[in-house]
């Protein structure tokens, strides 16, 4: 495994878990110091250079062919040389790569790690990290966005690495859709990855962040006040089961009965955004 920080006082760019080279200029991609990680280094390439593209994804102990974009862009990892390779139609800035398009990569080394890569969002409330589930509609992004305009440090906004009971900062960055509150410093980065990315800088955050609990997203009447309620044991596993990146068996067998064993609640507020402060205020308090 090529883990090293030969210069632990000097901050590197880093995001699930590893030093990150050859995206200097993504500057979502948040620097860190005084951790040791694994590094690896992206590649950008041009599909003319590129090898057959699988018809889906193939991977191995070592290596992984996965197809991205509209399947006619290509990703090559290998593991053995630390590399991820992306091999697209048209040139992309290294803010587009970090986020989205670093996240299939994320996924998949993560699960060499034997970590547990999911499709949710995070932030530190009281020095844990707590992972946020919901459905696309259920303003995980929006409330992500209103947690950090806050000042609460957010880990990531898509995708978070769990690993030894510890959630990995992703990317700075925060990627909205409309509607949103008017007057947010946004960047419009246009469509990418299916849909329009209007971007919010996350700010700073810790490498990583010892897990506190889960909430999954509702939303409750107009109205109605925010509220936090205790999701029952029995639907907890299926809900972090149903956020996994990849559904590839697991090195360890009860790493999923482990996250669904913390804290976990339905956090429940108006779909309306002009309430989205009292929200936002409610559910810091709640779990200071």
């Amino acid at each position: 495994m090529k883990v090293h920080n030969p210069h632990p006082e000097t901050a590197r760019r880093a995001a699930y878990g590893l030093f990150l080279s050859g995206l200097d200029d993504a500057t979502s991609l948040r620097k860190v110091s005084g951790v040791t990680l694994e590094a690896w280094s992206i590649a950008l390439r041009t599909t003319e250079q590129c090898p057959p593209i699988p018809p889906e994804a193939e991977m191995n102990d070592t290596e992984a062919d996965i197809p991205i974009g509209d399947g006619d862009e290509l990703l090559v990892l290998d593991r053995v040389a630390h590399t991820a390779t992306y091999y697209l139609r048209e040139p992309r800035s290294h803010e587009v790569v970090a986020h989205p398009l670093l996240a299939p990569a994320a996924a998949v080394i993560s699960h060499w790690r034997g970590a547990i890569a999911l499709h949710a969002g995070a932030f530190v409330s009281g020095g844990k990290a707590w992972l946020v589930l919901g459905d696309r509609g259920f303003g995980k992004s929006t409330l992500l966005a209103e947690l950090s305009l806050a000042g609460t440090p957010v880990l990531a906004d898509d995708l978070i690495v769990v690993e030894g009971g510890d959630a990995h900062m992703g990317p700075g960055s925060i990627d909205l859709r409309e509607p949103h509150r008017p007057g947010l410093p946004l960047v419009d980065l246009g469509e990418i990855a299916t849909r329009r990315r209007l971007r919010l800088p996350a700010g700073e955050a810790p490498a990583r962040a010892p897990l506190g609990g889960v909430l999954q997203l509702g939303w409750s009447d107009p109205g109605e006040a925010p509220t936090l309620e205790p999701v029952p044991p029995a639907d907890r596993a299926p809900a972090i089961a149903d956020a996994r990146s990849l559904s590839l068996p697991l090195s360890d067998p009860f790493a999923l009965l482990d996250l669904a064993a913390l804290p976990a609640y339905t956090f429940r507020r108006p779909k309306d955004l002009a309430a989205i402060d009292g929200a936002t205020a409610f559910l810091q308090d709640a779990l200071k």
